[in-house]
């Protein structure tokens, strides 16, 4: 499977991470350097992101998590329950008489955090 440089930021052991190129064919199609140090070094890596094709190595490259920005509203009900809606107009709009709370929630969340 093929990594997502666009995703990439650092090697597994985190060194910073540029890529110049991902067409550059053969078995190391990704070409770029990494930071050690104050040095930039050169480096090729697999169309998977490995540094050796068949182990983990620190010098793999690896994807940083997706984020999502959240702005959502949540009613409140008397008996626990609760509904959630993407701006305040939808919540108040579908509100019925028993809701206790309307709060509204606003946070990053990075992929896969509290699976």
């Amino acid at each position: 499977m093929a990594i997502d440089v666009s995703r990439v930021k650092r090697t597994r052991c985190g060194h910073e991470v540029r890529i110049y190129a991902t067409d550059g064919g053969g078995s190391r199609p990704i070409h770029g350097a990494y930071k050690r140090d104050d040095q930039w070094l050169i480096r090729m890596w697999t169309a998977s992101g490995r540094d050796d094709a068949g182990v983990d190595d620190t010098l793999d490259l690896i994807e940083e998590p997706r984020t999502v920005d959240l702005d959502l509203w949540i009613d409140v009900y008397k008996d626990g329950t609760t509904t959630t809606w993407h701006n305040k107009r939808d919540a108040e709009t579908a509100a019925l008489r028993d809701r206790i709370a309307c709060f509204n929630i606003k946070r990053t969340v990075t992929e896969g955090e509290g699976l």
